[in-house]
């Protein structure tokens, strides 16, 4: 399949907006300032970003630090944005200094809730002492949002299998105008949004493809493809897909290469659904894979040689991880839960219904999605 990309070099005044066309339906990222899509490397030769020109964003690899004193359930929470009306929470992200994330309201027919409705893109300041800002409102069925460089990203659908990459400055004064960077046609719906390097995301699309985008040449590649709704991670180097109806992750060179495919063990349980992947993660040393029987799987990134880490977790629907914990968000009656990558037993965060969780070195975030009393931001500081 090929997506015709249409650049668009235009600014959007802010405004709550009406769209004729009804949309069709629709974590842990990083970013620094732009540069070459060749990165610099490191004393190991490995890629590493460029010198960030604003507010720090935590790298790709390594991953967060987790140096605090306290553990997890024991470390002190802090409400940092409560909205006046009830909100859920889609994919919140954190530089140095803020917290990031799209608010969809809640509605009788569940709309917000299942991503259907009109988001916002939102900050608040980690210091706390100040409402949260409304950037951008007006964004039909956005639920995907990545930081890079001094910009945010996110992902807007509409009928007729029609795309929007859109973006707006971090460091904005709200209420901020948007960019439409390009427009993809001939797609299906973003599932999925992650930041791979300075200047290069990927898209994860319903019905199974994974794209690369250049920023700066605004422009699609066809990277990598894979079974329906595909899990999606990557290191500074290479990309991680695997496949809810597949028992294998596929590891592909973000430059381009060879693409290897390992293996998953079969599932115990005949009567499982499916033996594939739902979520992936990885800490830059190992690849987490959360299969559909939910047991979480290990594999070291050099080997590919996956064995069981931990034998269940809820019906998870986001990860994190940094260099101690695996972190799950739950919806329903679910929670955050860290899992300790050592022993992997698995502590309580908080309770609640959650479906997005990200991870710096100052702490673990989330946001509610509770249908009545939904939309606060949290944050556990290490």
């Amino acid at each position: 399949m090929r997506w015709l990309v249409v650049a668009i070099p235009l600014a959007i005044a802010v405004a709550c907006s009406d769209y004729e066309d009804e949309p069709s339906v629709g974590g842990t990222d990083a970013g620094v300032e732009d540069a070459p899509l060749a990165p610099p490397v490191d004393a190991n030769g490995r890629p590493v970003d460029a010198a960030p020109s604003t507010a720090a964003i935590a790298p790709a690899c390594p991953p967060a630090a987790y140096a605090a004193t306290c553990l997890p359930g024991e470390c002190e929470l802090r409400t940092l944005s409560t909205p006046n009306v009830p909100e859920v929470v889609f994919a919140v992200r954190t530089d140095a200094d803020a917290v990031y994330w799209l608010a969809q309201p809640s509605d009788p027919e569940n709309k917000g809730y299942n991503g259907q409705g009109i988001a916002r893109v939102m900050r608040v300041r980690k210091s706390g002492g100040a409402p949260a800002d409304v950037l951008v409102e007006g964004q039909p069925l956005t639920t995907r949002l990545v930081l890079d460089g001094e910009w945010i990203y996110w992902t807007t659908p509409f009928a007729g299998d029609r795309v929007d990459i859109r973006r707006t400055r971090r460091d904005c004064t709200a209420p901020c105008s948007f960019e439409v960077l390009a427009t993809a046609t001939g797609t299906a719906p973003t599932d999925g949004l992650l930041r791979l390097r300075a200047g290069l995301l990927a898209l994860q699309s319903t019905n199974g493809f994974v794209r690369t985008f250049d920023v700066d040449a605004k422009r699609f590649d066809e990277s990598l493809s894979s079974g329906d709704f595909p899990a999606l991670t990557a290191t500074l180097d290479r990309i991680f897909v695997g496949s809810g109806t597949t028992t294998h992750v596929s590891s592909t060179p973000i430059a381009g290469g060879v693409t290897t495919k390992w293996t998953l063990p079969p599932v115990e349980d005949t009567a499982a659904s499916s033996p594939g992947v739902v979520r992936l993660a990885t800490d830059c040393t190992s690849l987490f894979a959360i299969r559909n029987d939910r047991a979480i799987w290990r594999a070291p990134i050099e080997t590919g040689a996956f064995t069981t880490f931990t034998a269940s977790v809820d019906a998870t629907y986001d990860v994190a991880v940094d260099a101690r914990y695996f972190y799950t968000a739950a919806a329903n009656a679910g929670g955050v839960f860290a899992t300790d990558l050592a022993t992997g037993s698995r502590i309580t965060i908080t309770q609640g219904n959650i479906w997005s969780v990200t991870v710096d070195d100052q702490g673990v975030y989330w946001g509610t999605h509770e249908q009545a009393n939904g939309g606060a931001i949290r944050m556990m500081l290490k």
